[in-house]
């Protein structure tokens, strides 16, 4: 979509703040914060931060996984994909390792104590999001939810 057509002067006599538009961009923000908010605060009580939580379980549902690849598929950039992949190895739950079939890749894998963290919490949590959501939208609300925020995702 071109949205050159949008930023042209508009009058300053306009109030938007109770419109469709600001009211949907608001309640995403609120929605989107009161979510982190719980989210966060449940995981700091497994003792992780969510970008540890985030390393943690990516490393858990599929590894060895190279560095990069690590960082695309959680929510995180390179850089501090790095930085809290050194919290995590410090606290004796994931280990580095160069690849044998190329010494310019690393590949991240959950140790032994990893892994048992992993399989305590991550059912804990998946169960405790579930109840999160279902007390506060049905099944069917939540279906069309992700639906309509995946069409907002992706840009159609």
């Amino acid at each position: 979509m071109n949205y050159s057509a949008y930023n042209r002067d508009v009058s300053k006599s306009y109030d938007y703040r109770g419109s469709r538009t600001m009211q949907l961009l608001r309640s995403l923000v609120e929605a989107h914060r009161s979510v982190i908010e719980a989210d966060d605060a449940q995981i700091e009580s497994y003792g992780l931060s969510s970008c540890e939580f985030d390393c943690l379980v990516t490393l858990g549902v599929a590894q060895p996984l190279r560095m990069c690849d690590l960082a695309s598929q959680s929510l995180m950039t390179k850089s501090h994909t790095t930085q809290v992949m050194k919290a995590l190895e410090r606290r004796g739950l994931v280990r580095r390792e160069r690849s044998p079939e190329s010494d310019r890749e690393v590949l991240a894998s959950l140790t032994a104590e990893g892994e048992t963290l992993f399989e305590r919490i991550y059912p804990l949590h998946y169960h405790w999001l579930t109840a999160l959501f279902g007390e506060r939208l049905s099944d069917e609300e939540q279906q069309e939810l992700t639906g309509l925020l995946r069409k907002l995702a992706d840009g159609g």
